[in-house]
């Protein structure tokens, strides 16, 4: 994941990075976080709190995921080779 934000009038460029692909957006808030600081600004946004909400969202978002596929699939098997897909 990543996220980048750019901070003209202070001629700086923020990039985050993060090797993994988590259940919200890390490199998002981190980003957040480090532009509040550098423009003195308070942080206005629970961080904690909104990620595990996003946590929590993101695992709900897979029942609905399993619905959909259980509901949609069939006996018929792929017509291609696994490695094409």
């Amino acid at each position: 994941m990543a996220s980048a934000f750019l901070i003209l009038y202070l001629e700086t460029a923020i990039v985050v990075l993060t090797n993994c692909v988590a259940l919200m957006d890390p490199t998002d808030f981190i980003g957040q976080l480090i532009t509040s600081t550098l423009l003195d600004e308070p942080v206005i946004v629970d961080f904690v709190n909104l990620s595990k909400a996003a946590h929590w969202a993101s695992i709900a978002s897979y029942a609905t995921l399993i619905a959909y596929l259980d509901k949609h699939k069939t006996a018929k098997p792929p017509q291609h080779p696994l490695a094409a897909y």
